[in-house]
């Protein structure tokens, strides 16, 4: 018996080798049948379920960090929120300073700097230059004058600017040495449209946060790789303060290299952060339609779209006088209720109501008086105004009667004198219009 019992055991132990690749349930099925008692079998199926348990567990972890690392990667390529300006303040802001960059000698840097300041973009806008040119007239500038500029002082020597600019296709240096003059080659020709050409090759970007003192440098170097540039404007605040506004106007070299920008994908990111980019041209649009929307006001007003007073024409653009449909119809009317309280009179009020310009006026043919019956009626025909609200000079009675017993005291003492009165100092009053005859037999009645 207990060679039987034995030896299934040992047939068992013999068949398990052979049987480790097959499926795990075939082998707790041979184990079954031997009828082991639970002892035996125990250890058989915790030793299965720990490496399905402990793989699970894995699996789940690996699935986890998987997860994890997705989103992590994820929320990487997410850009961040746009950079905003604190119009309130901000205590780490800074002037953008040319005195950053470092000292250069650089041909190259030197000629595109110069020919940037002569160049068509810049000139007509740069008051100082243009006054030192003289316009179209393009008198020569002293280099020294030129080399002391911030973004030319960290060129150096002196003698190095001078060389570089010999080299240049559009400028011309001249003088003896260490007085050089510096002008164009070609004046500068003014042109109607030449807003418009550089407004159709630039474009507004925001979205550059805070300013700091290589603000200006980094923007150029981040702009540099997508293409030639002629200038990059920040844009500032028109108060004392000249806050930078984050945003810049940049202007290429040309549309196409403007075109080229405007269609990259994904759009250009400034530190991780994204930014609102438009054509100038587009930009310029939609300020007009907020203008006219009445969600901003016009550059220079008091009011949303009303200029204010001392800004001739407020912006309309020449030719468009007498057809300002945005204006109030009745503007005149309150400029000459102003003029009333500041103390001048209406013109309706003079004598002579002489109007604007030859052929106006004293009473002859459209200048005629509108306030007659027909036009044609005398002066001295229309009764004086009573009381206007005006101030008058000499109306009252007692006045006139100061006036008359004086003239007449004058008039008394010259013939005394044996002098002959003058005419003013004659008694009798001049002779009245026809409403003071009136008035004046209706007193002595």
């Amino acid at each position: 018996m207990t060679d039987q019992v034995v030896q299934p055991e040992e047939g068992v132990k013999n068949e398990v080798p052979e049987v480790q690749n097959q499926e795990v349930v075939d082998t707790n099925a041979e184990a079954v049948e031997e009828t082991k008692t639970d002892t035996q079998d125990a250890p058989v199926v915790e030793e299965q379920e720990k490496p399905d348990a402990a793989g699970a567990e894995k699996d789940r972890a690996e699935g986890e960090s998987e997860t994890k690392a997705d989103k992590d990667a994820s929320a990487a390529t997410q850009p961040k929120e746009m950079l905003k300006v604190n119009r309130k303040g901000c205590e780490t802001r800074q002037k953008s300073d040319a005195s950053v960059l470092p000292d250069s000698d650089n041909p190259q840097e030197i000629r595109k700097q110069v020919e940037f300041y002569f160049s068509d973009s810049n000139l007509p806008g740069d008051k100082f230059l243009w006054a030192q040119t003289d316009g179209s007239n393009n008198k020569p500038v002293p280099l020294s004058v030129i080399c002391n500029f911030s973004r030319m002082r960290r060129f150096k020597p002196y003698s190095a600017v001078v060389e570089a600019l010999k080299g240049s296709k559009h400028l011309v240096i001249e003088g003896p040495e260490g007085e050089e003059t510096i002008r164009r080659k070609q004046a500068y020709k003014p042109a109607d449209d030449r807003q418009y050409q550089i407004d159709e090759r630039s474009a507004y970007i925001k979205g550059f946060g805070e300013e700091q003192s290589s603000t200006q440098f980094d923007i150029e170097a981040f702009l540099a790789q997508y293409g030639e540039f002629n200038s990059v404007r920040l844009r500032r605040a028109d108060d004392e303060t000249k806050t930078f506004k984050g945003s810049v106007f940049v202007e290429w070299a040309n549309k196409e290299t403007l075109d080229k920008f405007m269609a990259l994908e994904p759009k250009p990111l400034w530190k991780e952060h994204t930014l609102d980019i438009k054509t100038k041209l587009e930009y310029k649009a939609l300020k007009a339609q907020e203008i006219r929307d009445g969600k901003i006001p016009m550059k220079g007003s008091n009011h949303f779209g009303r200029p204010q007073r001392g800004h001739r024409g407020g912006g309309r653009g020449r030719g468009s006088h007498g057809n300002n449909r945005g204006s109030d119809a009745n503007d005149w009317k309150k400029r000459r209720d102003e003029d009333q309280r500041n103390g001048f009179k209406d013109r309706r009020d003079r004598r002579d109501h002489r109007g604007r310009g030859r052929g106006r006026g004293n009473n002859r043919g459209r200048g005629r008086d509108r306030g007659d019956d027909n036009g044609r009626a005398k002066e001295q025909e229309r009764p004086a105004p009573r009381d206007d609200g005006r101030p008058k000079i000499n109306t009252s009675k007692e006045s006139e009667k100061m006036m008359k017993d004086e003239n007449a005291k004058r008039n008394s003492e010259a013939q005394a004198n044996g002098k002959r009165a003058r005419d003013e100092d004659h008694t009798d009053t001049p002779p009245a219009k026809k409403v003071d005859t009136k008035e004046a037999v209706a007193n002595a009645a």
